[in-house]
């Protein structure tokens, strides 16, 4: 869920602290990271995901499941249905 992703990122930051001399790189990192709020199981979200995808232009996709066991069928389905690379 959202919640579970916000927590991510919030997590990300409490646990990797970034030095002065690592900021440039960490600056230039996050831009490049996209964030796409959605729920495991709407197919419409997913749409959303994918339109963000290309909308960058991007054609060959790998998708990381750091999901509860319990939401891998769901969002690997929609992952199916709507985010495949078309090319």
């Amino acid at each position: 869920t959202v919640n579970n992703l916000i927590f991510t990122l919030v997590y990300f930051s409490l646990v990797f602290s970034v030095t002065d001399a690592e900021q440039p790189k960490y600056k230039e990192f996050m831009k490049v990271n996209k964030y796409c709020a959605g729920s495991y199981d709407k197919t419409s979200d997913f749409g959303r995901l994918d339109k963000m995808i290309q909308d960058i232009g991007c054609c060959n996709r790998c998708f990381y499941l750091a999901l509860p066991p319990s939401v891998y069928e769901s969002v690997t389905l929609n992952l199916k249905a709507t985010c495949m690379s078309k090319g």
